[in-house]
């Protein structure tokens, strides 16, 4: 019998993995052991959902990792050998939390060295070295141990449990197969320290990024598209009537999804709220619409005021452990009923979210909001910002969403959408076609298939 390692780490992987065709096609592997690896306090919540049959769940003690002072030092130094947007603001945001003459001082050598060491393969190629050799190890010895596995699975390349559990394969020569995990982790978190020996992304965008700035050899890369997007098209979606009882809104309203920013991105999400219902009550926008205010899992908005008020239904989806919202797992019916809630919205608007992606499976009208409510905050400060990530400009480039920077703009582009929500078509299928490869339901089978490549 051959042994897998899966890597469950970061929140949306059950999301994207685990609750898709990728784990329900390797259970019917005969022969084959799988080991989920997630943190110690989810691991029950992992067995309640995943474990059984060929399945088992081990729980990992990721504090040890995070604890390690060299480790946390080669992480920043990964972090200067990319150069992005989002690693620029994210520099100007430590300066401004606490501005002075050292935290000038240190910005400016943050952004000199980033300049310097970026760009340079001979200069990654050191870095990459570093790590494989002076990151602390040890870690996962036990499971190597235990279990003698043929291959590690690692479903986020970038998230630092991830990493040690792949340079331990590497020292423990166990053959590796990692995945992008988002289509921003090329430019927001630093260089890829440990190049698995296959790697798998979402798109040929992300394929060309791994290459570009990660050195990762072309002809080691394959396209498998999004697993998590299989049952959007595959599942059969509740009707609307079903649907709508389920929120308790009349289906003859029509359903405009909302998803906020956050705490961790934005303060002013409540007022985006605000604006959307006031427009609704003087009659800017129709009285027949429902707005409903996806919260991410991941870090909500504080928005508990809008809570049943009229017109408004708010959610906060996953199971939180604890008071860390960013530990949120998204459960089977969590993503049924995203479906479910996207496919039954006429439009869908966000303020910096990948739900982008979800609404163009069904092809439905986009407006990314980029204003800060009733407030003009600097360029540094302003949800404005999001806009220019690299992989946002990107999805932003194809035309098939609708910016708006103003009040009067976002009233105007919902009243376009609810009138002709045709506007934008082509813009959205160049997004499915440029973003989301291929919608056909086969991608979780796709991973899988590369899965046993690696295992065979």
């Amino acid at each position: 019998m051959k042994t897998l390692f899966i890597t469950s780490f970061h929140s949306f992987i059950s999301k994207n993995i685990l609750n898709t065709d990728v784990l329900r096609t390797l259970r019917d592997e005969r022969d084959l052991r799988i080991v989920i690896f997630v943190q110690n306090h989810k691991a029950e919540f992992f067995r309640k959902n995943y474990a059984g049959g060929n399945v088992v769940v081990e729980g990992v003690d990721v504090a040890r990792i995070t604890a390690s002072k060299v480790k946390i030092l080669l992480v920043r130094l990964l972090f200067l050998m990319i150069d992005s947007h989002y690693t620029s603001y994210k520099r100007i945001e430590r300066f401004d939390a606490r501005p002075g003459a050292l935290a000038r001082i240190k910005y400016y050598i943050h952004f000199a060295l980033v300049r310097i060491l970026s760009g340079s393969k001979t200069l990654n190629g050191l870095a990459r070295t570093l790590y494989r050799h002076l990151a602390p190890k040890g870690f996962f010895a036990e499971h190597f141990e235990k279990y003698r596995p043929s291959l590690v699975f690692s479903t986020d390349v970038f998230d630092p449990y991830d990493t040690q559990l792949l340079n331990e394969a590497k020292h423990h020569g166990v053959r590796t197969l990692g995945m992008v995990r988002s289509w921003d982790n090329c430019w927001s978190k630093g260089l890829m320290p440990v190049q698995p020996d296959r790697l798998l992304t979402n798109n040929e965008i992300i394929k060309e990024e791994a290459v570009a700035l990660h050195d990762y050899p072309s002809d080691r890369i394959t396209v498998v598209g999004l697993p998590q997007f299989d049952a959007f098209v595959t599942g059969e979606r509740s009707s609307r009537a079903d649907f709508f009882a389920s929120i308790g809104v009349d289906p003859a309203k029509r359903l405009l999804l909302f998803a906020p920013a956050g705490t961790i991105l934005s303060d002013t999400d409540g007022q985006l709220c605000e604006i959307l219902g006031k427009a609704r009550e003087d009659g800017r926008l129709p009285s027949d619409i429902h707005f409903f205010v996806r919260n991410h899992p991941g870090h909500p908005a504080d928005i508990r005021r809008f809570i049943g008020q009229p017109g408004f239904t708010i959610q906060d989806p996953g199971h939180v452990f604890g008071a860390n919202s960013k530990e949120t797992e998204l459960a089977p019916d969590d993503l049924r009923f995203l479906a479910d809630l996207v496919y039954h919205s006429d439009i869908v608007m966000y303020v910096a979210t990948s739900i982008c992606l979800d609404s163009a499976v069904y092809d439905k009208p986009q407006i990314m909001v980029s204003f800060d409510g009733y407030e003009k905050k600097p360029y540094t400060k302003s949800v404005a910002r999001y806009r220019d990530e690299d992989h946002m400009k990107k999805l932003l480039d194809t035309g098939g969403a609708r910016i708006v920077r103003s009040v009067d703009e976002w009233i105007e582009a919902i009243n376009d959408y609810l009138e002709n929500p045709s506007l934008d078509r082509e813009g959205r299928s160049r997004i499915v076609r440029e973003q989301l490869y291929k919608i056909d339901g086969k991608s979780g089978e796709r991973v899988a298939s590369q899965v046993m490549a690696s295992l065979r």
